[in-house]
């Protein structure tokens, strides 16, 4: 007989003193909102535990969140391809007093200049990196869900494979974003350090992910930013120990509260190979 092993969570916060506080926040269900992955409400069981030091917050449970995502994410979180569409289509005509990709796009415009190559890593429905186009930036998408893949190619992204890591040309950018991508990764350090990689000198990353400002709202720890698909959620501190964990130059770190409700830490950071140890 073959035991299943059990999922371990290797989740954790990024600063160098480790005090953690165990299940701070506990859920045994489903909180209103979050996109329904056809868990069993008897097997709902998950937390968040928290560094008391850097106040980061992640994810401690036993769901196989790649599987869920590979298997349910785009199907039960957009629909179908037509729906995708429709829905891509209304976010791109809200005006910029509703729409968060219309003020991103204003912070992100700031730091590039026209002439940059970007990459827009976690493209999802292509908002943000067609904007961007419409800027004449070009840029290139990385996104694994097959139906987003379809529709990005639809709307005529370049959308990139993983051969952009193991080529021995290695294609290096001057600015690469994320948007609501990190938190879905259980080590985003890992992760951070790949498209570190492939930034020039002087490149800019710049990031957004969930902040625990959230727990201050309305819906305290039952906001979006707490949903299940996030192995973590930021606070200033935390993002800055993992910035800088990997030789980021910050530029900036700022709490927003989006025009959608949510609440982010949004940074901007520089490859600055003069400085790295």
């Amino acid at each position: 007989m073959v035991v299943k092993k059990k999922r371990v969570i290797k989740a954790s916060c990024f600063c160098k003193k480790k005090k953690i506080i165990k299940n701070i926040l506990k859920y045994n269900s489903k909180p209103d909102g979050e996109t329904d992955f056809k868990i069993k409400a008897s097997k709902y069981k998950r937390y968040f535990s928290k560094c008391d030091n850097c106040d980061h917050y992640f994810a401690n449970h036993n769901f196989d969140l790649e599987k869920i995502y590979k298997k349910h994410y785009s199907r039960m979180t957009y629909g179908s391809q037509k729906k995708i569409n429709n829905i891509f289509q209304k976010i791109i005509n809200l005006p910029k007093s509703k729409s968060d990709n219309k003020n991103r796009i204003e912070r992100v415009l700031k730091n590039i200049k026209q002439n940059f190559n970007c990459l827009d890593v976690g493209s999802g429905l292509g908002v943000f990196p067609y904007e961007l186009r419409k800027n004449n930036i070009k840029v290139d998408c990385i996104e694994k869900d097959k139906n987003l893949k379809i529709h990005l190619n639809n709307i005529n992204l370049k959308v990139l494979n993983n051969s952009i890591f193991s080529k021995k040309k290695i294609i290096r950018y001057n600015f690469i974003s994320m948007n609501k991508i990190v938190e879905h990764i259980e080590k985003p350090k890992i992760f951070l350090q790949k498209f570190y990689k492939l930034l020039k000198n002087m490149g800019y990353l710049y990031i957004e992910v969930p902040s625990i400002s959230a727990l201050k709202s309305k819906l305290g720890d039952r906001s979006e930013e707490f949903f299940i698909e996030h192995f973590h959620v930021f606070s200033k501190k935390s993002l800055e120990f993992l910035l800088k964990s990997i030789n980021f130059e910050i530029v900036y770190i700022k709490n927003i509260k989006e025009k959608s409700g949510k609440y982010s830490l949004v940074a901007l950071a520089k490859r600055n190979e003069n400085k790295e140890n």
